[in-house]
């Protein structure tokens, strides 16, 4: 059986594409991050993880603090992403995120501090 080079492109097409459509479709890992509240605030105030990751927040400031997601002050986009109420500045507090989107966060003490989680299916 002769191939010729149409054939062969097609070939290698469709490996492209079959692979590429299997890493679109595999499951994502969860992961486990932390975010670090400091004088110049979240670090890194931007991450994107797969649902069913779990964020944890810590502080390195001495001053209390209270990682939660928009809108400020009553945190209505994503309530359940909110440790509803100030933790001690050694406090760690932690989040799985279970649902797909993309979350803005602040500190509700001082909502200048902001960032954004964007969790993928």
């Amino acid at each position: 059986m002769r191939v010729n080079r149409y054939s062969s492109i097609a070939i290698a097409l469709c490996i492209v594409v079959g692979i590429a459509g299997y890493l679109y479709l595999s499951p994502q890992t969860p992961e486990a991050r932390t975010i670090v509240l400091t004088e110049d605030g979240f670090v890194p105030n931007e991450i994107s993880i797969p649902r069913g990751s779990t964020v944890t927040f810590t502080n390195t400031l001495e001053k209390q603090y209270w990682p939660a997601s928009n809108l400020h002050p009553d945190h209505s986009i994503y309530p359940e992403f909110d440790p509803k109420r100030p933790l001690s500045p050694e406090e760690e507090w932690s989040f799985t995120f279970d649902k797909e989107g993309t979350w803005r966060f602040h500190d509700h003490l001082r909502s200048y501090y902001t960032g954004v989680i964007y969790v993928r299916d």
